[in-house]
């Protein structure tokens, strides 16, 4: 059985030009991008802090750089390291003290992480805004700030 072809509709090439039309002459301001982002942050107020302790980028010799971020709070650490990748972002990362489950939240959804023995991750992402969500090992819900990697 043949597919059926149907003709592109030209409603949508119009509605398509006009976007990047309005992209062009009326940006979407920063102030409403960062309070969209605030917005997430109120998706888990029960949530304790984990504060941002050290932000580091390196630049290699071809010019990828790796970003490295600190979070520490009362015994518990994460350091997470990260790289632009092909189609998205590659996160390498140890965990310092007992964790039950961790994920990572981005703007375009929530992925479980898997942590070892040894506190070590991995993960891929496509959003470069993030915040990891975790649940220790005697039930405390902790959340970093969302960084943009």
């Amino acid at each position: 059985m043949m597919p059926i072809i149907t003709p592109p509709d030209p409603d949508e090439r119009l509605l398509t030009e006009l976007a990047a039309m309005y992209d062009q002459l009326d940006p979407v301001p920063e102030v409403v991008s960062e309070a969209a982002r605030a917005a997430f942050i109120l998706r888990d107020l029960d949530a304790e802090l984990i504060p941002l302790v050290e932000s580091m980028a390196t630049t290699l010799v071809r010019g990828d750089s790796d970003n490295w971020l600190s979070f520490a709070l009362e015994g518990l650490e994460i350091d997470l390291g990260s790289r632009r990748e092909r189609h998205g972002w590659a996160l390498v990362g140890q965990v310092t003290g007992a964790v039950r489950e961790m994920f990572v939240h981005t703007l375009a959804g929530v992925e479980p992480i898997a942590v070892d023995s040894m506190g070590r991750f991995r993960a891929e992402v496509s959003a470069r805004t993030l915040s990891l969500r975790l649940t220790t090992a005697d039930g405390r819900r902790l959340r970093t700030e969302w960084v943009s990697l």
